[in-house]
């Protein structure tokens, strides 16, 4: 009766030894270190998108936030950056939902509100930027570099060159290790024909920022036009590796194999910007090389007209030639390729009038070559420039016309002539676009004349 029972022990508690929570625990420390680990591959890959933006190598960067993103939930950051990248690059529709995203996600206002800023600047409405744009740069300094490329960026837009060279000197001197001001000085000088400096400050930011490859690319089309296609079929090739979407690039090695008489080599890389010029990722990437966007699906097209022209292949000319003139039919230089393409093919009556159309062309730029000079003497000239935009206006591009006219008006809101023109401008194209008849009427009001036609505009539904 006093002896003592052994108690059994169930099969469940036979299991739950000390080596089983062993391994329990470790799995549990292994699930922890594996979210560490991805913790800090996330916020590694977003040090790295910043600094890839800071530098303006946008494909890396944008590698980076994919990784960014496939390595943990999207954040307010990751959205943000996105947004950024957006902007840069121009795509206005999709930095507005990124950044209301980002705003959503409860990232820092000021940056929502500044980044909203920049790109209204850049754009070329330099209104509010410029009103704020010394307190800015005291307030939010760590943005610094961001504030002074919008607003070089928007001045540019307007022809404003003297103020955009000012910011230049300032950027640069606070930030020597920054690439940008001196690819954007480079396009500045390049468009008032300053090539020596040009090329000179196009090479700086690739000292500094191996990697630009809008330098890069920028630098190739001006050696192309001096004569010096080797160096620039090297730095085309550069700009490829570097861009996500290369046609402008291919477009800039098949103009420099052509130069240096590669014809097979030139047509290979012709036929593949061909494939996909009409994409329009395509002509952002054109955009954002400084290149016209009614330039963009042209180029190709116009490369290879050239190249067919140059074999005496006429017939094949007369097709590349006819594409480049539909996508870009105000370019003299394409016409006169067409022109010289048909006459060779025999179809000299076309031909005729595509020469009549180039003289006046012609005409029209060597008016606008001798406007420049004299904006060369008066920058702040609203005369001069309502000049340019009307000449561009009519014979080459509506949208070089508009931001000419407009840069006018910056120099003087109250210059009449600029008012006429945009006025009629507005008036003749207002079935394209609902705004564009109360545009109208406000030019007309500003330009102070002509009541009968006000007095038509204002009684217009």
């Amino acid at each position: 009766m006093g002896k003592a029972v052994k108690k059994k022990t169930s099969s469940n508690e036979t299991r739950s030894t000390p080596s089983h929570r062993s391994w329990w625990m470790k799995g549990i420390a292994a699930v922890c270190i594996a979210g560490i680990f991805l913790w800090a591959g996330r916020e590694w890959s977003l040090r790295c998108t910043a600094a890839a933006i800071a530098t303006r190598d946008y494909p890396t960067a944008m590698a980076w936030l994919s990784r960014a993103c496939w390595l943990g939930p999207t954040t307010a950051q990751s959205r943000f950056l996105q947004a950024r990248i957006d902007r840069k690059l121009g795509r206005f529709d999709q930095f507005a939902l990124s950044l209301e995203l980002a705003k959503t996600a409860g990232f820092d206002s000021k940056l929502i509100e500044l980044e909203q800023l920049l790109a209204v600047a850049q754009t070329g409405n330099l209104g509010l930027l410029e009103s704020r744009f010394g307190k800015l740069l005291v307030d939010q300094n760590d943005q610094a570099a961001e504030i002074c490329e919008a607003f070089v960026l928007g001045c540019m837009q307007n022809y404003r060159f003297p103020e955009a060279r000012k910011i230049l000197d300032v950027w640069q001197t606070d930030y020597p290790e920054d690439p940008e001001p001196h690819y954007l000085r480079g396009r500045i000088l390049e468009h008032v024909n300053d090539y020596d400096a040009a090329d000179k400050e196009y090479r700086t930011a690739l000292r500094i920022q191996p990697r630009h490859a809008a330098a890069a690319f920028n630098l190739g089309r001006l050696l192309t036009t001096r004569q010096n296609p080797a160096e620039a079929k090297d730095l085309y090739a550069l700009c490829a590796g570097l861009l996500q979407y290369p046609q402008p690039a291919w477009v800039g090695l098949g103009r420099s194999e052509r130069s240096l008489g590669h014809t097979d080599a030139a047509r290979h890389w012709l036929m593949k910007a061909a494939e996909g010029q009409d994409r329009p990722e395509v002509q952002e990437v054109y955009r954002w090389l400084g290149e016209p966007a009614e330039a963009a699906k042209a180029q190709a097209a116009q490369e290879l007209g050239q190249l067919e022209l140059d074999q005496q292949h006429y017939s094949d000319a007369v097709h590349w030639f006819e594409k480049a003139v539909t996508a870009n039919p105000r370019d003299w230089k394409i016409r006169h390729g067409f022109a010289t393409a048909l006459r060779g093919d025999g179809q000299t009556e076309r031909a005729a009038k595509e020469f009549d159309e180039v003289n006046t062309q012609r005409t029209a730029w060597q008016q606008i070559d001798k406007l420049f000079d004299q904006l060369q003497l008066d920058p702040n000239s609203a005369a001069v420039r309502t000049q340019i935009g009307a000449a561009f206006l009519r014979h080459f591009s509506e949208n070089q016309g508009l931001i000419w006219l407009n840069s006018a008006l910056a120099y003087d809101p109250e210059f009449r002539e600029a008012h006429r023109e945009l006025a009629e401008y507005f008036e003749a194209h207002r079935d394209d676009n609902p705004n564009f008849a109360d545009l109208a009427k406000q030019h007309r009001r500003k330009c102070g004349h002509d009541s009968a036609n006000q007095k038509s505009l204002d009684s217009t539904p």
